[in-house]
């Protein structure tokens, strides 16, 4: 049976063109398997570059653990409509990675990509759902503090460091909600 993985890639480049820091999260809900990393990519290049370069590296880190059916998510809807064939890919820069990256998503079973405006939020919900999923009887969608707050109150732990975990992603949905 091919299981489903999410991979959600996020991109800073500062300025831009300029250094870029890629930040991925690479998922399996069925079996709670999770991956995740931010990396510096070496020498300038644009936003649009190095969110080639991430959707590239990340999914040849998902075929050296054997992942077969991906779904990607990514905050660069041009990226997305450009791998889909929504949009032409017009600069030149960009052409041999757009080709690269087309290159690596036929080597899955099954390949999708869609826009996420908040991969950061999206990013951070898996975590919290993967973490939590290995400690409480239960998976939730950590979407609220108060969601937070059910599952303190309500269910049996399997490890005592697990209370203070929910403490402090219900601490950090707080901060999270507070500043959205």
């Amino acid at each position: 049976m091919v299981q489903k993985w999410h991979l959600c890639i996020e991109v800073s480049c500062f300025p831009n063109p300029g250094r870029a820091v890629i930040k991925f999260v690479l998922y399996n809900m069925a079996t709670n398997h999770l991956l995740h990393g931010k990396r510096e990519v070496p020498g300038m290049m644009t936003n649009n570059e190095a969110y080639y370069i991430a959707l590239v590296e990340e999914l040849k880190e998902a075929k050296q653990h054997d992942v077969n059916d991906i779904e990607v998510f990514t905050n660069s809807e041009l990226i997305c409509n450009q791998m889909k064939g929504i949009n032409r890919v017009r600069k030149d820069n960009l052409k041999p990675l757009h080709k690269e990256a087309i290159n690596w998503s036929c080597q899955f079973q099954h390949f999708t990509i869609n826009h996420s405006a908040d991969i950061e939020k999206m990013s951070t919900d898996i975590m919290s759902r993967a973490f939590l999923s290995t400690y409480v009887d239960a998976k939730y969608d950590i979407g609220s503090p108060s969601t937070a707050i059910e599952i303190i109150d309500h269910h049996q732990y399997k490890s005592p460091l697990c209370e203070w975990v929910v403490v402090i992603i219900f601490l950090g949905s707080i901060i999270a909600w507070f500043f959205h």
